[in-house]
């Protein structure tokens, strides 16, 4: 009879665990997808900070988002308010639009030496040109499968950056993309990767 006991209690353990397991993809996967709808009065429909530079760009929790071409890119962040955190969103509802974010823009993170923390989410289809240059701070970065290319110097000089994942959905590293991250100790380059530019990976020691 004790046997029994255990066996049952063993699979209501599994079964629990596997509830669990199925919930927490399912929240990550809304988390990823996310839309926030910006009010009239300026308030978010989640709480974050929103502040209207003019008719086509804004911030959303120190963030700048710009609209271009019908959609919405990273452009760059305000210096006062910006702690080290971004949580790039994925779609904005604002003044009757809802736009997808489809790229972190040219030099949208440059020189961010507060920058610790950025989590991209899988509307992300670029990365552009220096769009994290020198960010001295950041330690990872795990980029979606969304993600086709990564531009030139878009991690160069993150000498705190210690791992890259690189998704394979990625057909070519640019030029100096990872160059002089002397902290580097690995990356996952995956067989979708056709090219990988000069000086790519220049002074990873």
């Amino acid at each position: 009879m004790n046997a029994k006991i255990v066996l049952f209690s063993l699979l209501t353990m599994s079964f629990a665990f596997l509830l669990t397991a199925c919930g927490g993809d399912d929240d990550e996967e809304s988390l990823e997808n996310i839309t926030i709808a910006i009010k009239d009065d300026g308030t978010t429909s989640d709480g974050s900070i929103f502040s209207a530079i003019d008719d086509q760009n804004f911030y959303i929790d120190y963030v700048k988002y710009s609209m271009v071409e019908g959609h919405l890119e990273v452009t760059g962040y305000d210096s006062k308010g910006f702690r080290g955190v971004a949580k790039i969103v994925s779609r904005i509802a604002y003044r009757g639009n809802t736009l997808d974010v489809l790229a972190i823009g040219k030099s949208a993170f440059n020189s961010c030496t507060r920058l610790t923390s950025v989590t991209i989410p899988n509307s992300v289809t670029s990365i552009d040109e220096e769009a994290f240059y020198c960010c001295e701070s950041l330690t990872s970065i795990t980029i979606p499968n969304s993600v086709t290319s990564v531009g030139g110097k878009a991690f160069c000089g993150c000498s705190s950056l210690i791992t890259i994942i690189i998704p394979n959905s990625v057909k070519s590293i640019a030029h100096a993309a990872f160059a002089y991250c002397s902290s580097l100790t690995s990356v996952s380059i995956p067989n979708s990767v056709t090219s990988i530019e000069w000086v790519a990976f220049a002074e990873c020691i």
